[in-house]
């Protein structure tokens, strides 16, 4: 498996933090063994953690009701949801394939504690993450609250900053 590239990601928001991230990047020094590649994008971080917290919430309500930790039930999702969408990525594939595919179901899903999963999904790779596990709770008969429920800000806000 090839090493993670470096990243830094700038969150550009005024003059002054513009001319920072122009700053470091001037400082890179392009050659015919490294080239490097800069994208700006618009900032869909608010639209991330909600996403982050509405998963972490699910986990809790899931273990309550089917009797185990909100931390098994993350791990147990991202083996079972999560990696199927992760297996197109080629390097993705290639890890998976040299590293997990062998071993034991108990042992891949105590590694899903390490590998990242929704960490280094898209946006988009992690709403077909949540709603495999909103279609799966279904049919055990588990209704999760939905973003579009008319209470689900002030569930989030009773819950406050859940962390599994």
């Amino acid at each position: 498996m090839k090493k993670p590239k470096p990243e830094k990601i700038y969150h550009i928001f005024d003059r002054s933090s513009l001319g920072v991230a122009i700053r470091s990047i001037s400082k890179i020094v392009p050659s015919k063994d490294k080239v490097y590649r800069v994208r700006v994008t618009l900032d869909d971080e608010d639209r991330t953690i909600k996403q982050n917290k509405l998963a972490f919430f699910w986990h809790k309500i899931r273990a309550e009701i089917l009797g185990h930790t909100p931390d098994y039930d993350r791990r147990f999702c991202k083996l079972n949801y999560g990696v199927p969408i992760l297996l197109p990525d080629p390097e993705f594939f290639e890890f998976w394939n040299e590293a997990l595919l062998i071993s034991s179901y108990e042992s891949q899903l105590l590694a899903m504690k390490f590998v990242p999963v929704t960490r280094i999904m898209s946006t988009k790779e992690f709403s077909e993450y949540l709603d495999a596990i909103d279609r799966m709770s279904a049919t055990q008969g588990i209704v999760l609250p939905q973003p579009s429920h008319l209470y689900y800000d002030a569930l989030m806000k009773q819950q406050g900053s859940v962390n599994a």
